[in-house]
């Protein structure tokens, strides 16, 4: 007895045999066609395969890995443009700043005293580490020693304050 699928792209089923396609009347026009459909992925797949050496990535594209960088900053700074300060002060349009430069936030007089502007040397030597960089800061971040976080940290602020 042999069961068949509906009419069409079925298989033909006999008892105790292997399933065999039915192409009975069936043209070779979708062979064909499955032919150029492996050909053309083929062709897309080594379209897309990447390049064996890729040209080092500026610093400004490394600002979305300075987001996940600037959680640490944010458990104590804010960047908002109107945002409160918080335990840190407020990060808005700080490049380029007078350090110590909102009035209502309690700066330790080491850094009030400074007269640092927050360039990227500067904001460099701070994120290093501040407390070397202005003795008696009152920041209790420790510093990172990546100078690659701290281009991409200085970028993130260039980009996000103002």
């Amino acid at each position: 007895m042999v069961q068949r699928h509906r009419e069409g792209w079925g298989f033909a089923r006999q008892p105790n045999r292997a399933r065999q396609p039915n192409l009975r009347g069936r043209s070779p026009g979708w062979l064909i066609g499955a032919v150029l459909i492996a050909g053309l992925a083929g062709s897309l797949v080594a379209a897309q395969s990447p390049s064996p050496a890729p040209a080092p990535a500026p610093a400004a594209a490394t600002v979305p890995s300075a987001t996940v960088l600037f959680r640490t900053c944010k458990a104590c700074h804010s960047i908002d443009q109107d945002g409160e300060d918080q335990l840190g002060p407020n990060l808005w349009n700080v490049y380029g700043a007078k350090a110590a430069r909102r009035p209502d936030f309690p700066y330790s007089e080491a850094l009030r005293n400074s007269g640092i502007v927050w360039t990227d040397e500067n904001l460099d030597k701070w994120l290093t580490s501040p407390s070397k960089f202005v003795p008696g800061s009152k920041m209790a971040y420790p510093g990172n020693p990546n100078p690659a976080d701290r281009a991409a940290l200085i970028a993130f602020l260039k980009a996000h304050a103002g």
